[in-house]
């Protein structure tokens, strides 16, 4: 697919590491939260998975589970509507799910029911339901990467207009845990009021530090 620089400006909603000002409270690092298969047991062999070189769907031991464990800092009241983690996976509430739903992210991804645990293994309470969604399957077809001058092009058939895509998932070391999308959606978000880390333009969200700083940490 040839890609051609248009008109729609990107966003990116995910951690910054050097912009720790616009964190929003009920919103944790993603270095601090862990999902789990049991309770008292780390993630599976699905952590090892990879669609490109182990095929897709996934089978056997790489399957994500149905059924996992959100847990969380101590004494840390969660609030968040979407918050990045590791190995493709995005947890969000059911509200973004319906919204992610709503604008047609409906196939590409496995989705785990996610009950929120202390470190202890005792489950909390919170007032969102709250979901883990394994994505496979990517945008970066449409979405293109220009190393040279660090601008992102996309394809026309993207846009702002009903019956076009505006929401993108990216395997792209870069983005591949956060979401991408157009700024009908941004304000679309703004105004449902869902809760999140920051949401920057894709030219400002582009550094090289997020790489290093995420795959020093141990996360990619």
């Amino acid at each position: 697919m040839r890609l051609e620089k248009n008109d729609t400006k990107l966003y990116v909603w995910g951690e910054d590491w050097y912009d720790k000002v616009k964190r929003k409270k009920g919103v944790p690092w993603s270095i601090d939260v862990m999902i789990k298969d049991e309770p008292n047991k780390y993630p599976g062999e699905w952590t090892m998975y990879e669609p490109s070189l182990d095929g897709y769907p996934p089978t056997g031991e790489n399957i994500f589970p149905q059924k996992a464990y959100l847990e969380i800092p101590a004494n840390y009241k969660i609030a968040f509507d979407f918050l990045e983690w590791s190995h493709r996976v995005k947890i969000v509430s059911e509200g973004m799910l319906e919204f992610l739903q709503y604008h047609n992210i409906v196939e590409g991804y496995e989705i785990a029911v996610l009950d929120v645990i202390s470190k202890k293994g005792k489950k909390i309470d919170v007032e969102k339901e709250y979901f883990a969604l394994r994505f496979n399957l990517f945008d970066d077809e449409i979405l293109g990467f220009n190393y040279k001058d660090k601008s992102v092009l996309i394809s026309k058939m993207c846009g702002e207009k009903e019956n076009e895509k505006q929401i993108f998932i990216s395997n792209h070391i870069t983005y591949r845990s956060a979401l991408i999308f157009t700024e009908k959606i941004k304000k679309s978000i703004e105004e449902k009021g869902f809760i999140g880390p920051g949401i920057y333009p894709i030219e400002k969200y582009k550094k090289e530090g997020n790489i290093y700083k995420r795959n020093s940490l141990g996360f990619n």
